[in-house]
Formats: structure tokens, C-alpha cells, sequence
């Protein structure tokens, strides 16, 4: 976990440089508010429009995108798979909806692991977001 939180915090490092605001809400969230649960990436929501995808790739020099046209992947379908200079899978998830907005306005800053800290959605925002990705994508028993 100690590699995916540095990916977390170089990630959101080189958003905040570039004005862009971020959340994280998976289970590295998850992980702070609630139980550890094993992941291989980091889940991020941020603000920034879908027609700005080009500025998002200029923001992440050493992000590697992983399909062949990232910005029309951001503008058709609002997020997008990374790899960051480290190999870590980052997912950026952009804010489409006025709650996503507000989710990551609220967003409050953690400690992660013992002196690591970052920016992570509330509890209560986590509890909505699972809510949601679990209706959108159910998963078999």
C-alpha cells in the first residue's frame, strides 16, 4: 500500500500545481474511513472540465495514458486510465455532476499512512460513491 499512497500523493501533488482539485475515493480512501481493503490503484475524482483533457495530460508529464487517444476519452466518456512514472494505475474520474463537485469541495486532508497525508473524500461521500458504483456496476454473488 505504502507505493499506491505515493502515487496518490505525486498524483494529486502535480494536479494542485496545475490548479486542478481532486478527491480520492476508493479503497485507499476506503482504507482511512473505514477497513483496509487490497487494491492496485488509486481512484481519483477531479474537477476539471471534459473539453480540458488536453491541459490534464500537459499537468501529468511522466503519466502515461493507457489508450491511444486520451483526450477524446476524457471528453466522450469522463475519465481516464494511467500509468504513473512509478507503474502505478491512477484512474481519473472526472467531476460530471454537481454532487461530484460538492464531494470534492468538501474533501479533507488525511493522514494515509503514519506522515503521509492527501486529500480524500469525506465518509459520508464515500459511503454515496459506493453506493453508486455498486448500482452502476453490479457485481455477481
Amino acid at each position: 500500500m505504502t507505493g499506491l499512497v505515493a502515487a496518490l500523493q505525486r498524483v494529486q501533488q502535480a494536479l494542485s500545481a496545475a490548479g486542478i482539485e481532486s478527491a480520492a475515493i476508493g479503497a485507499l480512501a476506503l482504507s482511512v474511513w473505514g477497513r483496509a481493503r487490497a487494491t492496485s490503484d488509486v481512484d481519483l475524482k477531479i474537477l476539471l472540465p471534459r473539453e480540458r483533457g488536453a491541459y490534464l495530460l500537459d499537468s501529468l508529464p511522466g503519466y502515461t495514458p493507457m489508450v491511444e487517444e486520451p483526450v477524446e476519452t476524457l471528453r466522450r466518456l469522463g475519465f481516464l486510465f494511467l500509468r504513473d512514472p512509478g507503474g502505478c494505475r491512477v484512474d481519473l474520474l472526472l467531476a460530471d455532476t454537481a454532487y461530484d463537485e460538492e464531494a470534492i469541495h468538501r474533501a479533507v486532508e488525511m493522514e494515509v499512512l503514519p506522515g503521509q497525508k492527501a486529500r480524500l473524500c469525506t465518509a459520508e461521500d464515500l459511503v454515496i460513491y459506493k453506493l453508486i458504483y455498486k448500482i452502476a456496476r453490479p457485481r455477481g454473488r
